[in-house]
């Protein structure tokens, strides 16, 4: 089962962090710094990974933006995929009008599932056609 979680800005600088580094089309690197999504999933009772089995393979994330853009993450994706919830790029926050967290997907050269300004997260069951 999932708990509904929230999380202020101090709760979220406090739990561990993690850097990845990313090389835009250009050939130019970024750091981003923020907390591993799986690890937040996993916070909330969600099942990834080995655990991940039944009808949980049917779930899907649901990441949405101040702005209302939305990605979908399937679960089975976190067995060979990094996400990250960035709060920091190469060393500052981030920058107005992308934080002040976003989500970020390492193996994803065209950023069509990077979602900015982050403001919910949400676990939803596949329902058949």
């Amino acid at each position: 089962m999932t708990t509904p979680l929230s999380f202020s800005e101090p709760d979220f600088q406090a739990l561990p962090h993690t850097s990845i580094t990313v090389t835009d089309s250009a050939g130019e690197n970024t750091t981003y710094s923020g907390v591993d999504l799986a690890a937040l999933l996993n916070k909330a009772g969600v099942p990834l990974e080995q655990d991940l089995k039944g009808a949980d393979v049917a779930k899907y994330l649901h990441v949405q933006g101040v702005d209302g853009f939305v990605a979908i993450i399937s679960l089975p994706e976190f067995d060979n995929g990094t996400f990250l919830v960035a709060d920091a790029q190469d060393g500052s926050p981030l920058p107005s009008g992308t934080g002040p967290l976003q989500v970020i997907s390492l193996q994803e050269g065209r950023r069509s599932r990077w979602v900015k300004q982050l403001n919910l997260l949400r676990i939803i069951k596949s329902s058949p056609q």
